[in-house]
């Protein structure tokens, strides 16, 4: 096998390999953005009908990632969309059952997953706290009220990088692996889409969001090519996005449900540049850390 492609992965992409066309692979896209669109408007459909005309501006700001902690919940809620579309694309267009989308076995997944999820919640969570203590942060919300918020927060934090690592590992990485063997077409080309659609136009600071995405996603396409599973890939996202939206948010950013926001704002670029690439390196020696603890 090849430095990016494993055994473990092959037993992962066996699945696709059954109807690879890629024409199928496009049209699956198309499918799976449609339920995505359907789905967010079936949430803008109840909130109006519960909330009256009102509702809209309220679902609008949310989607900036500028809202209350409700219209953050919202905005996470949506992400069930992403996830929905990966398992009808890969279910009617290659008919795939939705478990193929996880990987081949239930119990390495688990395992992967909590090992990472610990691993990057003790590298990144260790740079979050110094952050705290050195960082001068903003308080966003009173304890007792982030306290009530912070299970459900956990479980929408889960369905939206599940939602993420379905459509872009499970679904995206494994047919383009079953289509093309050069790790351009399966193992860059997934990260770099997934790195555009971090794109949030907010000035010079938007492509280094794009450049921090495109690293992660290069980070969770060679552990789930590692691993054979989405498994390692969720444990390292779920960590670093419950630093990110729970506990410290960079001010500017979706920060409903964040407990802290830094004392600068996303379009103070000479401030967020220096994080962004720290927190980049900081995600390269966590990643390190998951390929040694996940290795067959």
């Amino acid at each position: 096998m090849s430095r990016f492609w494993t055994d473990a992965f092959s037993e992962m992409v066996a699945p696709a390999r059954h109807r690879p066309a890629l024409w199928r692979l496009i049209l699956g896209i198309v499918l799976a953005v449609f339920v995505y669109a359907l789905f967010v408007a079936g949430e803008v459909i109840a909130a109006r009908l519960i909330g009256g005309p009102g509702a809209i501006p309220w679902i609008v700001e949310g989607f900036r990632g500028t809202g209350s902690a409700a219209q953050t919940a919202l905005l996470l809620a949506s992400f069930g969309g992403m996830a929905l579309g990966a398992v009808v694309a890969a279910r009617v267009l290659h008919k795939r059952p939705a478990r193929t989308l996880f990987g081949t076995d239930a119990g390495l997944f688990w395992r992967d997953f909590f090992r990472c999820f610990g691993a990057v919640t003790v590298l990144i969570g260790g740079s979050g706290m110094l952050y705290l203590v050195f960082g001068n942060p903003v308080p966003n919300q009173p304890l007792d009220r982030w306290l009530v918020w912070i299970l459900p927060a956990l479980g929408l934090v889960l369905l939206q990088i599940g939602a993420e690592e379905m459509f872009f590992r499970g679904y995206l990485q494994t047919q383009l692996a079953a289509r093309f063997r050069a790790p351009f077409f399966w193992f860059f080309l997934p990260a770099l889409l997934f790195g555009i659609a971090h794109y949030n136009g907010q000035g010079g600071v938007a492509w280094v969001l794009v450049v921090a995405a495109t690293v992660f996603g290069l980070i969770a396409a060679d552990l789930t090519a590692r691993t054979g599973s989405i498994g390692a890939a969720m444990g390292f996202h779920m960590a670093n996005n419950v630093l990110a939206l729970l506990i410290v948010s960079v001010d500017g950013t979706i920060t409903g449900l964040s407990l802290y926001v830094t004392g600068f704002t996303a379009d103070e670029i000479d401030m967020t540049r220096p994080i962004y690439l720290f927190d980049a390196a900081v995600m390269i020696l966590a990643w390190l850390a998951c390929r040694r603890l996940v290795r067959r």
